[in-house]
């Protein structure tokens, strides 16, 4: 079978050729249609090329007060027994805000404490019914040394009359014994009656000598009794020294169990009482804080936690965006802080303890809060503005519309009454670059690109 030279559809061809050239027909409607499409099609591009996108990064944060807050610590465990301050109150540094007693019981059910404590005061009791008796005992020594003295002093002196009298017959003795001898001499007497009148003259004198030992015996007597009248206050002061040594430590024990038993807790510096929530009879640990102390100018600062990849273009001075956690933003709205500073180290949430859901480490950076206060009120037009100025906030870049943009969301934001309270949790949208429309679209195949 032979094969034609020709397609069929040539001839078809040739045949319709004969009716003139096909023209296809476009109406109005679909060339004005294609027409606005390229015009849409033509701004949109532009739109892409010029519109700026903000990459944001959202933190977490919170409110503190300005001049720093110090948390009170009982400094051991105890029951709260009485609390003399009330939340809100401005108290000074070294004020007593709380006192607290032992917590110990023993198996009577009674302070294990109060038993010491009782023991001591008999003791106290003891030592001084003892200064008592040794007054009394000291007085009455003295009392018989001065009447020895007087019993000394008076045979003292009887001693020296007797002396006096046995040396007068001492030297009458001598005047008989020197007769005698000048009647020996011319052999008037005897030798036997000399000699009896020398044995008298030197009986006499023996006497004589042992009245004078006598006499220096009593004298010592007097001496010795005199010192030991002198020495009396001393000796008494001695003792009195020991005991009141005594009952200093016992007394300095008496405080120490004191303060075991019953310790205050006081203000370590000026502020407002916060967070005191105890009431008398509960138990104080010492890891727990018992109070907190607020500063009392009562301005507010805030503090957020950035992670490393929203530290691009924070810097002191730039402005962010708060939504506070109490306050929808839906509501209420964002409200502004300008950044005052960042931390140049890092903070581990393996090392530090953070009031706020953190799981990497961060930077802290300290921000101003702008307004410290929330409207009460506000009418439906404030909350679409506060809506426009978040939506407003979150594509601001760092020139004059930003300022513009806080500007309102301040006036807006204006104080009536209810405050904002450290420790108010918040998220904040951090501004960590800008691109184009068109950047954000063609950015994978970018992407794509490097990867071949």
């Amino acid at each position: 079978m032979s094969t034609p030279l020709f397609r069929p559809e040539v001839f078809a061809a040739q045949q319709g050729s004969g009716f003139g050239q096909a023209v296809f027909y476009q109406p109005l409607s679909v060339k004005l249609m294609v027409l606005v499409m390229l015009v849409l099609f033509a701004c949109f591009v532009a739109f892409a090329a010029s519109a700026n996108i903000k990459q944001t990064e959202r933190v977490r944060g919170y409110l503190t007060s300005a001049g720093g807050e110090v948390k009170i610590y009982g400094s051991r465990t105890g029951v709260l027994a009485e609390v003399l301050v009330s939340e809100g109150e401005f108290v000074e540094a070294g004020t007593v805000l709380a006192v607290a007693t032992d917590a110990q019981f023993d198996h009577q059910g009674q302070q294990a404490m109060a038993t010491v404590m009782q023991q001591i005061d008999i003791q106290l009791q003891q030592l001084a019914r003892r200064k008592t008796v040794l007054a009394s005992r000291f007085e009455a020594q003295e009392k018989q040394i001065r009447q020895q003295l007087v019993g000394l002093r008076d045979a003292l002196n009887l001693l020296k009359q007797e002396q006096q009298i046995l040396l007068r017959r001492v030297v009458l003795a001598e005047q008989d014994y020197n007769a005698s001898q000048q009647l020996l001499a011319v052999k008037t007497i005897s030798e036997h009656e000399h000699r009896q009148v020398s044995s008298a003259l030197y009986l006499l004198q023996q006497q004589a000598t042992a009245g004078e030992l006598a006499i220096a015996r009593h004298l010592q007597t007097i001496e010795q009794a005199e010192q030991q009248l002198a020495q009396q206050p001393l000796l008494a002061r001695e003792e009195r020294l020991v005991l009141e040594n005594t009952v200093s430590q016992l007394l300095a024990q008496r405080h120490e169990v004191q303060a075991q038993s019953r310790f205050t807790i006081t203000a370590t510096r000026d502020g407002i009482v916060s967070n005191f929530v105890m009431r008398s009879g509960d138990v104080i640990d010492p890891g727990e804080p018992v109070l907190t102390l607020l500063h009392a100018d009562r301005e507010l600062e805030a503090w957020l936690y950035l992670p490393s990849r929203a530290l691009a273009n924070v810097r002191p001075g730039i402005a962010v965006m708060i939504s506070y956690d109490a306050y929808p933003y839906q509501t209420y709205g964002s409200f502004p802080a300008r950044i005052v500073s960042v931390a140049e180290s890092v903070m581990d949430p393996r090392e530090f303890l953070f009031p706020v859901d953190v799981r990497e480490p961060v930077y802290l950076a300290r921000a101003r809060v702008a307004d410290q206060s929330l409207s009460e009120n506000k009418s439906l037009s404030e909350n679409k503005s506060l809506s426009e100025n978040k939506s407003l906030s979150k594509n601001m870049s760092l020139s004059a519309t930003s300022s513009l943009s806080e500007d309102k969301a301040i006036a807006a934001n204006a104080s009536s009454g209810r405050q904002f309270r450290p420790g108010m949790q918040f998220s904040a949208d951090i501004v960590t670059g800008e691109q184009t429309v068109l950047q954000k679209l063609i950015s994978p195949m970018s992407d794509l690109g490097r990867r071949l």
